[in-house]
């Protein structure tokens, strides 16, 4: 269209302003932006074309007569990919109601911004359709209710992956002991870069990669991890390891120490946590998760079961990638104090609870808390729920990094909260996460609902 803007009234027709839109929305234009472009401002209504005489001078040349007839709507109810869009049937009553009786008048009016939003959303789940049905779904998302009231059923992106359920109304069950609550302690054998790449700084958050932080995350595999595998060892407990495959290859001594140990549990945390996997393209991302799987299956001996990205990142294919390469887990959704299912394009994997706020990265680095703190979130924690777990079957754990736990002061201070836990081994269920897998993928649908 070589001319979108009126000399004078700023009417459009409704074909007329979703072209105006599909042309110019190219880029990462603001709606404002793209409203001051076409003339339009985003807070003002502009009015849909009359189809009765005298409304030519209304519309552009090519603008085409808007005669639509009442099945229209239905025809497009139909269409598979607007189905979710388009499925109120009071709404769709009223919609035909209005259809036949034309497009103009009073009551039809419209934000010019709102119709850019609902062209972005249907841009964005790449909806093919014409411009006559995003003239429909521009019904469907805004009706004027009234002279004043507009209606506006906002649509937010989904990921569809599990449906909502609230813990009070799920099936009780208990663990394995007989117990309800379940506990693990996680630790995170990585391995960085140096002077590239990602990584945590003892001081600043946002601080560049130097020799400084990088000898600081070297202290957990040269020191720190070792005081963690004995403290294990002295209170007698399994832990669940989430590693780098590169960590392991250059330390074979890990390797070791951990096969050594009974009860032990090997998860795959990708290659290196120099680098995080939401940013790969699918292509990339499979053979990364391929590459980190062969290597920890070769290195150790056990295949991994479990999977924890580099940074609990995904992009939205990761879960797709995981099941088809075989995983039966993953940790990277703490949506949940139970275990839970998630649908992928190959079938149903489960997500088990992992501790992001009982976690001393962000807890002892990022949010700078003590050593006496981090040991006081654990017993709280511990303790609410132990409480909660009279009522649900629940899963409590600790997740720590060598290079920060291991250090000698905050360790101290950990053995109290390792102390009082310890003192309720009765009460509780002392494993691993893929133990905890295990166990849900057991249970029934009835009580463990898988996604269809």
């Amino acid at each position: 269209m070589k001319e979108i803007r009126r000399a004078r009234a700023k009417h459009y027709s409704a074909d007329g302003k979703i072209r105006i839109v599909l042309e110019n929305l190219r880029g990462e234009d603001s709606v404002a932006a793209l409203c001051r472009r076409e003339g339009m401002l985003p807070n003002v209504c502009y009015r849909w074309s009359k189809e009765a005489p005298g409304a030519d001078k209304w519309r552009l040349a090519d603008d085409t007569t808007r005669e639509t007839i009442s099945d229209e709507f239905e025809r497009l109810r139909r269409e598979p990919t607007l189905k979710e869009v388009v499925a109120d049937p009071p709404l769709e009553n009223r919609l035909l109601r209005k259809h036949v009786r034309g497009w103009g008048g009073l009551r039809m009016r419209y934000l010019a911004c709102e119709k850019i939003e609902i062209i972005r959303l249907v841009e964005q789940y790449h909806l093919h359709v014409s411009c006559r049905q995003l003239t429909m779904l521009l019904l469907r998302v805004n009706v004027h209710l009234g002279s004043h009231t507009r209606r506006f059923a906002l649509r937010l992106p989904h990921h569809n992956r599990y449906p909502f359920s609230p813990i009070h109304k799920r099936p009780v069950y208990e663990w394995p002991n007989g117990t309800r609550l379940a506990v693990t302690f996680c630790n995170n054998i990585e391995v960085f870069a140096y002077r590239a790449g990602l990584g945590s700084d003892s001081a600043a958050g946002t601080a560049p990669q130097n020799q400084r932080n990088f000898a600081w995350r070297e202290y957990g595999n040269r020191v720190g991890l070792w005081s963690y595998l004995d403290l294990l060892d002295d209170y007698g407990v399994p832990g669940s390891h989430n590693v780098n495959s590169l960590a392991l290859e250059l330390s074979p001594d890990i390797v070791e120490r951990i096969n050594a140990r009974a009860g032990d549990e090997y998860i795959a945390h990708g290659r290196t946590n120099a680098e995080r996997q939401d940013v790969l393209w699918e292509v990339d991302e499979e053979r990364m998760i391929a590459e980190c799987t062969q290597s920890i299956t070769r290195i150790t001996g056990r295949k991994p079961e479990g999977w924890m990205g580099p940074y609990l990142a995904q992009s939205d294919r990761t879960l797709d990638l995981l099941k088809e390469a075989g995983y039966s887990y993953q940790l990277d959704w703490p949506a949940d104090d139970q275990p839970f299912w998630m649908k992928t394009r190959s079938g149903p994997i489960l997500s088990v609870p992992y501790p992001l706020e009982i976690n001393d990265s962000p807890a002892l680095v990022f949010r700078q808390h003590s050593g006496r703190e981090f040991s006081d979130m654990a017993i709280d924690q511990f303790d609410e729920m132990l409480e909660r777990s009279k009522r649900y079957p629940l899963v409590f754990g600790i997740s720590v990094h060598p290079f920060i736990i291991g250090q000698p002061f905050r360790m101290r201070a950990f053995r109290w909260a390792m102390d009082h836990i310890l003192k309720h081994r009765d009460q509780i269920w002392i494993t691993t996460p893929g133990e905890i897998a295990k166990f849900a993928a057991q249970l029934p649908s009835n009580v463990l609902p898988r996604p269809d």
